[in-house]
C-alpha cells in the first residue's frame, strides 16, 4: 500500500534520472528503464534527446531491450518499426 502511495505521490509528480547523457551520446544509442509500472526507453534522435513508453502502439510489446545502438525501434512481435522520433515507419501486414 505504501508503495503504490509512494510511487504516485512521489515519483509519479518528480523528474527521475534513468541514465547519463553520456549513455546515449552518440545518434542511435539508447536505453531502457522501468520506473513504477512505466517502461522508458530513452534514445538520441540525432542531437536531440528523446524519451518514449517502450511500448508498440500494436500490441503494447516492447520496441527495445537494453542498451545499445540502432536506427530504428522495431517490435519484435509483428515487426512494427518505428524511427527514432517516435514516428511509425512501417507496419507490416496492416497496408
Amino acid at each position: 500500500m505504501f508503495l503504490t502511495l509512494e510511487e504516485d505521490r512521489v515519483f509519479g509528480r518528480t523528474w527521475q534520472a534513468v541514465g547519463r547523457t553520456a549513455d546515449v551520446a552518440e545518434p542511435g544509442q539508447y536505453l531502457t528503464a522501468e520506473i513504477g509500472d512505466e517502461a522508458l526507453v530513452i534514445v538520441r534522435d540525432g542531437t536531440t534527446l528523446r524519451g518514449f513508453h517502450n511500448i508498440c502502439l500494436h500490441r503494447a510489446g516492447p520496441v527495445a531491450e537494453g542498451c545499445g545502438r540502432r536506427q530504428t525501434m522495431q517490435c519484435r512481435y509483428h515487426g512494427w518499426t518505428y524511427r527514432l522520433d517516435g514516428s511509425l515507419l512501417r507496419a507490416p501486414e496492416m497496408d
